[in-house]
């Protein structure tokens, strides 16, 4: 019962700064946009470079051992927070789409929403099927990532430009 109250605590600590975020939508967007540069950031050097973490044995007896002490299952826990992180990325991309004005940035973000949108269906169908929810990544996938993560950063790029400088 202990770790149930410490759990709730940690996901007020969580919960109630994104209300906050939410309520200023300049903050939501530059809180945002600095988390998706350094995850794109992190994503293209994963995928030039090949990097894949794997976990070693210690890594998985202490994930077993939580699983056991708070009951609840990782796999399925961890799929959550990539629906969670899918969900507030496609909205993050939403709002940047009320400041683009060209067409051909608008196309490009099209395409990163629906990128994220399969991304999430992808999660939800290897959580319906209990199949692992990180595949191993083929040139094919690994070069569809990086050039989506690349159009990330471009829209990141451009976005505050119309939304802080270019006002109408």
């Amino acid at each position: 019962m202990q770790l149930q109250g410490m759990l709730f605590i940690l996901l007020m600590l969580i919960i109630v700064p994104i209300l906050v975020i939410s309520s200023n939508d300049t903050a939501f967007f530059i809180i945002f946009a600095l988390i998706m540069v350094i995850t794109s950031f992190k994503s293209i050097n994963d995928n030039l470079f090949n990097n894949e973490e794997d976990l070693d044995d210690s890594n998985i007896e202490f994930l077993e051992e939580i699983e056991e002490q708070l009951n609840i299952d990782i796999n399925k826990f961890g799929a959550g927070l990539k629906v969670v992180k899918d969900l507030a990325v496609i909205i993050f991309f939403i709002y940047c789409n009320f400041y683009l004005n060209t067409i051909w940035l608008k196309v490009i973000l099209t395409l990163l929403i629906l990128y994220w949108v399969t991304d999430l269906k992808s999660v939800i169908h290897s959580m319906k099927e209990s199949l692992d929810v990180d595949s191993k990544s083929t040139i094919k996938t690994r070069f569809i990532s990086l050039i989506m993560n690349l159009s990330c950063l471009l829209i990141i790029a451009v976005t505050p430009f119309n939304k802080f400088l270019y006002k109408k």
